[in-house]
């Protein structure tokens, strides 16, 4: 008997717990056994409808790469009320996991329909409708997330001024032409092309004008004591860097290698959908704090106060919490740290409950400097939390930026039992600095930081952080003497590595693609692009593996993943559509093929008079975007008045692949290609829960030519279980 089953999982905010709630559809319930995971689990039978879901590798009707995503939803019958505390939980962006199997199977022999997130439910009188989302939802996020801090001061640093704060960074990937250089320090005339390490700046151009490059650096302190003159740089390609001293009124364009990840540089296509997807995705949160669940251990050092367990308080969650009392002494109560830092925005956190003290500040000072600093005074008795004022060295700051423009912020963020998140962030100094102090100050009832304390009164405390970062993160997780990293999401992203493999050999050819400072290209955008006009897609498959595959011409050799005949295809479902973007479905004459991008597109008057005499090739390569590249049969014309014309835009770094490239476009789109659709029962027999993007089957039908049987790549599935239907989109 089939039974579908559907496990949700959720965040409880009051207590932080986490679970998975499990429904089936199966009469009675369902309950998996010892050995399966979850073990043991009773899955409800309140599964009204399964799943209505949608997964198409490409968008409607349009074969260039684009990563569609699957999406649809799930009904779960709440009529007797007994759910309805579930809208407190949440659900968003957490698991969901739609599966199909005989009541029989234990667990793990079920097949997985649908691995991905939820979003939040909707909850009406009788249902809940739970919405689901495959993985390609974590790529709508921007592909660049960190942002300058803006904090420099006095010639000191990279992150630049107040102008660019806030903005994004750049992200160089691949072979790229002419991309825009950021000015990211003005005192010392250093320029960003890339967020982290790249391969190599190739060419570098002021106003059109060739610069010599003479030599890569190794750190940013080589970078800036290298001898270097007008009309020369020097690169640090291990940080993305360069200086060119007297350019500041000039636009700086150079030609890269970029990103290296892990310390490897990939230009091809399945190299960087790899890279993107496991690099750049998950965002790291790194706590820099020692002991951060110990907070009595002696790498902290106590004033004024002792700090000890408190095993009778409890923390949402698993956290060790600790009781720090003042004592009777007139001054300073309180626990400090100081840590090795880099020189730059530092974010300071702490879980408190007030236990006998109202009031906390938390500082961040520099080390053998403690005049230097940014701190934030807290209410904690208030409802939520409350901050009462922000300062940089001693002085209250009125806004979020100080006079010099530094970053100074606070927040509260509220939590079950009385508990309060409190976090600092700000740059104690403008100069360079190598030691921080992180500190957790007790204050008297009108805020004063030195009093006489009476004790006994205190506050709870657990979980501190500190990151280096301009707002606080989710907390990392304890750490011993060393530093901890998490990520957001926690998962790491798993491939289909046999797609990989085929893509990697199908397309060769280098790409690139540049997202430009301040830019909010998402991740899903860049990924669609390096795909775009190569005929590629990319995906995740039932199972949640990344998945990248290609369109192709088949042979019918092909391994196949299902055979669809008319005794499986419902009756009257099997219809032919165009194979492309064309309303009349006729065949295209032209195919063009753009490429070779120019990533700073300048005018002959954006231009030194100089390029214009010297460089004629280059000024006209200047002012265009792309170089397009057509292949075109007039004959067509003759035949189809209506043939269409197709154009597609690629990433492609080298001209010959542009033209190779629209070639086989056109070879393949005039290959005569047909699309069809056609309905299967939802169930084990038709297949169909087998069957993924570009997997390859067989159609036999007695009409439209296929009486022989023909392969055919899944474009798409639609799954609607309460019409018992999947419909299947396939090319050929």
């Amino acid at each position: 008997m089939l039974v579908y089953l559907l496990e949700l999982d959720y965040l409880d905010p009051a207590s932080g717990e986490t679970g998975t709630l499990c429904f089936t559809t199966a009469g009675g319930g369902w309950c998996s056994g010892p050995a399966d995971d979850p073990p043991d689990r009773f899955y409800e039978p309140r599964l009204q409808v399964a799943l209505n879901y949608e997964r198409r590798v490409f968008r409607d009707g349009i074969t260039p790469g684009c990563g569609e995503g699957g999406y649809g939803t799930a009904t779960i019958a709440i009529p007797d009320g007994r759910l309805d505390h579930y809208k407190r939980l949440c659900f968003d962006n957490r698991g969901v996991r739609s599966l199909a199997g005989d009541r029989a199977w234990p667990r793990s022999a079920f097949r997985p329909l649908v691995t991905g997130l939820a979003a939040a439910p909707e909850f009406h009188q009788q249902t809940m409708t739970v919405k689901l989302r495959d993985y390609v939802q974590r790529y709508r996020n921007p592909l660049s997330r960190n942002v300058y801090l803006g904090n420099n001061a006095d010639g000191v640093g990279v992150e630049g001024d107040t102008e660019l704060m806030g903005k994004t960074k750049p992200i160089a990937l691949g072979r790229l032409r002419d991309i825009p250089l950021v000015l990211v320090s003005e005192s010392d005339d250093i320029y960003q092309a890339h967020d982290g390490p790249m391969q190599a700046f190739e060419a570098l151009r002021a106003d059109g004008v060739p610069l010599d490059i003479l030599q890569d650096c190794a750190d940013l302190a080589a970078l800036r004591a290298a001898a270097v003159s007008g009309g020369q740089a020097v690169t640090c390609a291990a940080l993305g860097l360069l200086r060119a001293p007297g350019q500041a009124s000039a636009t700086l364009t150079a030609d890269v290698r970029g990103a290296k990840f892990g310390g490897v540089y990939v230009e091809d296509l399945a190299g960087l959908l790899r890279a993107v997807s496991a690099h750049l995705i998950r965002m790291p949160r790194t706590n820099l704090i020692r002991h951060s669940e110990a907070l009595g251990n002696a790498v902290w050092a106590a004033s004024g106060l002792t700090a000890a367990p408190d095993a009778s308080v409890a923390f949402p969650g698993s956290m060790s919490v600790w009781r720090l009392t003042e004592g009777t002494g007139t001054g300073g109560h309180l626990l400090a740290q100081t840590l090795d830092c880099a020189t730059g925005i530092h974010c300071f956190s702490v879980h408190v409950r007030p236990a006998g003290r109202s009031r906390v500040l938390l500082r961040v000072a520099r080390s053998g400097n403690p005049a230097d600093n940014v701190a934030a005074l807290f209410d904690i008795t208030a409802e939520g939390g409350m901050v009462l004022e922000i300062q940089t060295n001693g002085s209250a700051l009125g806004g979020a930026y100080d006079e010099d423009g530094w970053l100074a912020d606070a927040w509260v963020d509220a939590l079950p039992g009385g508990w309060i998140r409190c976090s600092v962030a700000g740059q104690p100094y403008a100069g360079q600095f190598a030691q921080l102090t992180a500190s957790l100050e007790l204050l008297a009832d009108d805020s004063a930081q030195s009093y006489a304390g009476d004790g006994s009164s205190g506050v709870h405390a657990a979980g501190a952080q500190l990151e280096l970062a301009a707002s606080p993160s989710r907390y990392a997780g304890p750490t011993a003497l060393d530093a901890v990293t998490a990520y957001d999401p926690e998962e790491e992203i798993a491939f289909d590595e046999d797609s990989l493999a085929a893509l990697a050999a199908a397309c060769p050819q280098p790409v690139g693609f540049f997202t430009a400072a301040g830019s909010a290209d998402t991740a899903a955008e860049v990924c669609d692009a390096l795909c775009g006009g190569l005929q590629a897609g990319w995906g995740f498959t039932r199972a949640g593996l990344f998945r990248a595959g290609r369109l192709r011409a088949l042979t019918g050799s092909e391994p196949v993943k299902a055979v669809f005949t008319r005794d499986t295809i419902k009756e009257d479902t099997l219809d032919w559509s165009a194979p492309f973007s064309s309303a009349d479905g006729a065949p295209p004459y032209r195919v063009s093929l753009s490429g070779v991008r120019n990533w700073t597109v300048r005018r002959k008057s954006e231009l030194a008079e100089i390029v214009a005499e010297q460089s004629p090739a280059y000024a006209r390569w200047a002012g265009e975007e792309y170089r397009t590249a057509r292949r075109e049969d007039p004959s067509v014309l003759a035949r189809h008045p209506a043939a269409c014309a197709l154009a597609f835009v690629s990433q492609l770094a080298v001209l010959a692949d542009v033209n190779a490239q629209a070639r086989a476009l056109f070879a393949f789109y005039a290959s005569g290609l047909e699309r069809f659709t056609f309905a299967v029962v939802m169930n084990r027999e038709s297949g169909v829960f087998d069957l993924d993007f570009l997997d390859v089957v067989t159609v036999v039908y007695d009409r439209f030519g296929l009486d022989e049987g023909r392969n055919f790549l899944v474009l798409g599935v639609t799954e609607q279980e309460e019409l018992d239907e999947a419909v299947i989109e396939v090319l050929g």
